[in-house]
């Protein structure tokens, strides 16, 4: 018996080193990817974007594409981490509201932590480069590929879309381009949605931080 509840306790201590938390002290995302192809045909995600962005504990912001979404959040000694900071049931908290807005959707939820404003900046704007590497790859029909992708500048590969491609980039609608970050603002005693579709440039880090932590 003695030898039992041994084994329970280890077992118990393994579990409880097995959990992970956020640092007190952090910033962290909630990074929501999504399938493409399980898109019903009256699914839009800058609804679900907003629906994110009025649910408790409620987001500084939302970065928001139509491949993932990013859901922004700090603590303080007032407002601490949801749940204690604990990943898993952060986790399961946004899984299961995505999937009551849409059951046929294939997602997968993570948690990226970052110690500083700067670094959460900058993760923004490498999601962004990304998802732009895909938009172009989508507007040549997938003539673009990784290979050229890898090797070529961003301003490179808009040359090829437009002088191969036929494709007049200015003509391609910002949120297209680059998706939006979203926040709630309050106009004329309402509250509303504010977007702001650009690509990130570094020399303006403060302006964006402004924006998130406003």
């Amino acid at each position: 018996m003695d030898a039992n509840k041994k084994l329970e306790g280890d077992l118990k201590l393994i579990e409880d080193q097995s959990k992970r938390y956020i640092n007190n002290s952090d910033l962290y995302i909630v990074k929501i990817e999504l399938d493409k192809k399980d898109y019903a045909s009256d699914f839009e995600i800058k609804s679900l974007a907003e629906e994110l962005l009025c649910s408790r504990p409620q987001p500084l912001s939302v970065y928001v594409n139509d491949e993932l979404l990013l859901l922004v959040f700090s603590c303080d000694d007032e407002n601490p981490h949801q749940y204690d900071g604990n990943h898993h049931l952060i986790v399961c908290k946004y899984t299961s509201i995505v999937l009551k807005y849409n059951k046929n959707l294939n997602i997968n939820v993570s948690l990226v932590e970052l110690n500083s404003k700067l670094k959460l900046i900058t993760y923004i704007k490498w999601t962004i480069a990304k998802y732009t590497e895909n938009v172009i790859r989508r507007l040549s029909n997938n003539k673009i590929d990784d290979r050229l992708i890898y090797f070529r500048t961003q301003r490179e590969l808009i040359k090829i879309l437009e002088e191969e491609h036929d494709v007049k980039w200015k003509d391609v609608e910002d949120d297209i381009k680059f998706g939006s970050m979203v926040r709630l603002v309050k106009k004329k005693n309402k509250i509303v949605s504010e977007y702001m579709s650009e690509d990130f440039d570094s020399r303006y880090n403060q302006k964006y931080i402004k924006y998130i932590f406003r």
